[in-house]
């Protein structure tokens, strides 16, 4: 597994390479309080569509709301 963090223009600003059970270097419920949802909604998206999906569609959700408010 590969983290990917990409900035403006989706040029990768750091990439680093995860070995087997590695994940543990994200910090899943530090990032649900920030994306406002709750830890087992943001494993359930994970699951279902991958990390960088879940983060992203949350992140994007996040911003129209805030939008809205």
């Amino acid at each position: 597994m590969r983290l990917q963090l990409l900035g403006v223009g989706s040029v990768p600003v750091l990439t680093l390479p995860l070995k087997g059970d590695d994940d543990s270097i994200i910090n899943l419920s530090a990032l649900a309080r920030w994306l406002d949802m709750k830890r087992t909604t943001l494993f359930d998206h994970i699951q279902a569509k991958g990390l960088e999906t879940a983060i992203r569609e949350a992140a994007t959700a996040r911003r129209m709301k805030k939008l809205n408010t």
